[in-house]
């Protein structure tokens, strides 16, 4: 599976904020704190210092595809709606 870039999550982030606004508030509430914790994920991992370059870039990448892979599996339910940007 391909990394996401930064404008994909950004969009795709972006898209599932509005459609998480329609659900039930504390639904939408939970989905938000769950996006929001998956970017913090990445941005830690990317501050962390490591012992290695290698580790740095394995702790990174497998959090990149936390992200990624969480995103892709929100957003298929989506990919009908009119407002979806990368059908």
């Amino acid at each position: 599976m391909n990394r996401l870039s930064d404008e994909d999550v950004r969009e795709r982030m972006g898209f599932l904020l509005r459609m998480f606004a329609n659900e039930r508030h504390s639904l939408g509430e939970a989905l938000d704190n769950l996006l929001a914790d998956l970017d913090d994920l990445v941005t830690i991992s990317e501050r962390h210092v490591y012992e290695t370059e290698g580790d740095r870039r394995a702790a990174v990448g497998n959090a990149r595809w936390i992200r990624d892979t969480t995103l892709r599996q929100l957003t298929t339910a989506y990919e009908q709606h009119p407002e979806c940007p990368w059908r």
